[in-house]
């Protein structure tokens, strides 16, 4: 009965999702490439973030920080909703994933980033492509080359 009232409630394609992962939290991954690009933001600013595009989502990746401290740690990444500014999930750098217990949703969300997110140079360029937004710092793409890149001058090292 309680199954068949979830699956009326949340659909068959969310049930599926559901038994598609493991119990949480897993690894999800291999981080190697996110971290990467990570890592390689951050050798131009202090505080490097990407956006991406989940479920027409905008999310914000960024280092964690935990600002009672004054810390950052570039071992673990911050995936937080651009509107709402809530935490969704972190990310180790071995590619586990922590999801927070009151996100809606949280299990579509992870399945489609952990599927798109094996080329995440990839994907975070197709944030600018999609949203006509830098990947990097969100402003908005004017130059034909910057919206076929999906970053700016700026960012992209190219101005």
């Amino acid at each position: 009965n309680s199954s068949r009232s979830a699956l009326q409630k949340y659909g068959e394609e969310y049930i599926s999702l559901i038994f598609s992962l493991p119990p949480l939290p897993f690894r999800a991954f291999d981080a190697k490439q996110l971290f990467s690009e990570m890592d390689r933001r951050k050798e131009v600013t202090e505080r490097p973030i990407f956006r991406i595009l989940i479920d027409e989502k905008k999310y914000i990746l960024k280092f964690h920080e935990d600002y009672s401290k004054d810390f950052i740690s570039n071992e673990i990444i911050t995936v937080k909703d651009k509107i709402t500014k809530q935490t969704v999930f972190y990310i180790s750098r071995t590619g586990s994933i922590f999801p927070m217990q009151d996100i809606k949703k949280i299990i579509p969300i992870i399945s489609i980033f952990v599927r798109n997110v094996a080329d995440f140079k990839t994907y975070i360029l197709n944030y600018g492509l999609e949203s006509g937004e830098c990947s990097v710092c969100g402003r908005t793409l004017t130059d034909p080359f910057s919206v076929r890149m999906g970053i700016g001058p700026i960012c992209g090292g190219y101005r």
